[in-house]
This record gives structure tokens, C-alpha cells and sequence, in this order.
């Protein structure tokens, strides 16, 4: 049989059905095993239920390896800050995706919760489902539901989720504290997103951010989000000439802690159940402080500061939109007398 990358549904039907379409050479009962290891996925989510409906536009992956070689390896259990029977927030580590892509199916965020709940006595057999993510880089707070109720109830609320994360940069962003504002468009090319003028395919985004803390070279910034933008964080520091260290992508020059120094510490939203307002943090990461305490050794000094992109607006001050903030990179050397 050979394995698919993604297909897009093109019209409704039951998934099986689906599946005896693209593959009429395999045997339904090989595809009932696909279906029983958990390798195939509906945006994003492992099915196992082969009269699962199929809607239009729906995307599907089969995994690429075979599933037979996944049940013998062994699936870490998930860093848990908080569970009742409706949700489960857990602290993701960096370098591990949320859900499933094309080319990563079995090393997920969701794989590991999904394998707690259901090694779990208790509630062996539950299913989770996802309620937002994080980007594989980022570390930090994931809430997963226990149900499609509380699923349904948490992604119809999250509007009202507060999320802070702590970010370590490249410099000293100037204003110290400030909000930045822009419209936010990603490149099909590159995939990078960047700031653009305002545009039908351009969404606006608002980070606000505050300096904790910060050292020669880095600075520790707690930064807040009043919109959730796909890599929001790392285009609007990078465009204001304050990249998130490890951030090649968005132009970082530095990876002195060998990760994207990128942390979402803080959430708070309304429970799905009660409706009382749940509120979980987490530490700061150790090599994020350490880099705020010494230089590492063998680290270049940053060679010069980039000029902001985006617009910067101080804390205490609102302005329209126009052309970006000057910025300097610290405090302006003395004069040589003549």
C-alpha cells in the first residue's frame, strides 16, 4: 500500500469510504488497522471511527511509517499543571509539535496526553481534543479538552484567554515597554509572516511587551497578546530590531541556549464547565535566566542594532499607525570633545 502525504476532501462521505477511494487496491481490513493504530488523521486529530463523516475541505493524512512499529515505543508522559474531568493543561517542551503534520505524525503533544488519559484506569478509552496550539519551538501552556463540550466551550471563549509569554531577545528594544501594532500578512513563498499595510488578507495584530530584565546582549521581556496571530511574537520583535534569540527565521543573528528563547508562561481563561476564570502559570525557563546572569562563553557581541519595521508604541502613549519608531540600541555614547 502505498502511504499518503495529505489529501483534501472533496466531497462528503463517510471515512472509509474516503479511504476505499484513494486506496482500492488495499483491503478493508488492512485500512480498518490503519484506522485501529491510530494513522489516520483528520485535521490534525488521530479517528479511529470508520463511519466518521467527512466534510468538505476536511484535510486527511495517513502516516507515512508503518503503524505497527509505533505501539512498542514508548510515549512520554506529558509535564501536567493542571486536570479535572473536562480539561487538561499541560507545559509542552520546545522542540515538540502540538498536533500532527504531513511529516510528523507520531511525536506530538496530542499523542502524549491521548496516551496518559487512556493509560489512565480511570478513564481508559477517553478521547481528547485540541483547543489551540503552540509552535514547535515554543515551549509552554497547552490546554487540551476531555470532551466536545468543553472543546466547543473553550474555543468559543477564547477570545477572553489571557496569554503572556516571556521572550528573550536579541538587544534592547526601545521604548523599554511598549506596544507593537500592524497588520500581519505570511509570504506562500517563505512562509514567513511579516507586517504589511492594511489589506483584505492582512489581519491585525497587537503584542504588547514589558522589559523584565536584562543583560550585555539579551533582554528578558514579558510580552502579551491581545491578538493571536500566527507567529505573531516573532515577526513583531523581529521587525522592531529585537529578534527572539534562535530565531533564524526571523532574523536572529544568536542561539547561545540551542532553543528559540520564546515561553508562554501564563493563561487564564473561563472554565468550560463552571465558568470560573482558571488561571495556570509557569516558572521561566533555567537557560533563559542564566543568560540574563553572564554572557555564555565563546558568544559574539552582536556587531549592530537593526532599525525597527513595525510600529512601536510606548506603554504610556496611543498614536496612529505610520512610519516606524526610531530606536537606538542603548544609551547614546558621550560626545568627543573638540
Amino acid at each position: 500500500m502505498k502511504i499518503s502525504r495529505a489529501i483534501i476532501v472533496r466531497e462528503r462521505m463517510p471515512l472509509m469510504a474516503f479511504l476505499q477511494k484513494q486506496y482500492p487496491d488495499t483491503r478493508r481490513t488492512a485500512l480498518k488497522q490503519l484506522l485501529k493504530h491510530r494513522a489516520v488523521y483528520v485535521n490534525g486529530n488521530p479517528m479511529t471511527r470508520h463511519d466518521h463523516y467527512l466534510d468538505i475541505n476536511d484535510r486527511v493524512v495517513v502516516e507515512r511509517a508503518a503503524p505497527a512499529l509505533h505501539p512498542k515505543t514508548e510515549i512520554p508522559k506529558p509535564d501536567i499543571i493542571f486536570e479535572d474531568r473536562h480539561i487538561i493543561v499541560i507545559n509542552k517542551p520546545e522542540g515538540l509539535l502540538t498536533i500532527a503534520t504531513e511529516k510528523e505524525t507520531f511525536r506530538t503533544a496530542y499523542r502524549q496526553v491521548m496516551a496518559y488519559v487512556q493509560d489512565d484506569r480511570p478513564h481508559r478509552g477517553e478521547r481528547i481534543f485540541i483547543v489551540h496550539r503552540l509552535d514547535r519551538d515554543t515551549s509552554g501552556l497547552v490546554v487540551f479538552a476531555r470532551s466536545e463540550a468543553a472543546k466547543t466551550a473553550l474555543q468559543g471563549q477564547w477570545e477572553k484567554a489571557e496569554k503572556k509569554y516571556y521572550a528573550v531577545v536579541e538587544g534592547l528594544p526601545q521604548p523599554p515597554a511598549g506596544t507593537i501594532r500592524s497588520h500581519l500578512r505570511e509570504n506562500p513563498k517563505s512562509l514567513k509572516v511579516h507586517s504589511t499595510p492594511q489589506a483584505d488578507d492582512a489581519k491585525l495584530a497587537i503584542t504588547h511587551y514589558k522589559t523584565l530584565e536584562h543583560s550585555r546582549h539579551f533582554a528578558l521581556l514579558d510580552v502579551v497578546l491581545e491578538t493571536g496571530r500566527k507567529n505573531q511574537i516573532r515577526a513583531h520583535l523581529s521587525e522592531n530590531g529585537t529578534p527572539v534569540v534562535g530565531d533564524k527565521k526571523y532574523d536572529a543573528r544568536t542561539n547561545p541556549i540551542k532553543r528559540l528563547g520564546l515561553h508562554a508562561y501564563y493563561l487564564s481563561f473561563p472554565h468550560p464547565a463552571t465558568g470560573k476564570r482558571m488561571v495556570c502559570k509557569i516558572n521561566l525557563p533555567k537557560e533563559f535566566q542564566k543568560l540574563m546572569e553572564e554572557l555564555p562563553v565563546g558568544q559574539s557581541v552582536l556587531a549592530k542594532t537593526r532599525k525597527p519595521k513595525a510600529e512601536t508604541l510606548p506603554a504610556e502613549h496611543t498614536r496612529r499607525p505610520g512610519r516606524p519608531a526610531k530606536r537606538r540600541a542603548g544609551p547614546r555614547p558621550p560626545r568627543r570633545k573638540s
